[in-house]
């Protein structure tokens, strides 16, 4: 255990690993959003949650 936590290990100037990098596995069963990691426009995207409450 680190005393004073991760904030303690920042302040002391230590590097901190970020991002997917170190995984033990491939992320393959991440769930995402339908909206999620595409190039759909902002409208369609709105469209898509609008029937998703309407449909419910």
């Amino acid at each position: 255990m680190l005393a004073g936590g991760t904030r303690a290990w920042v302040n002391a100037g230590f590097a901190q690993e970020t991002g997917p990098g170190r995984l033990a596995s491939q992320s393959i069963d991440r769930y995402r959003r339908p909206y999620e990691g595409t190039n759909n426009p902002r409208e369609a995207m709105q469209a898509y949650l609008d029937w998703e409450f309407v449909n419910k």
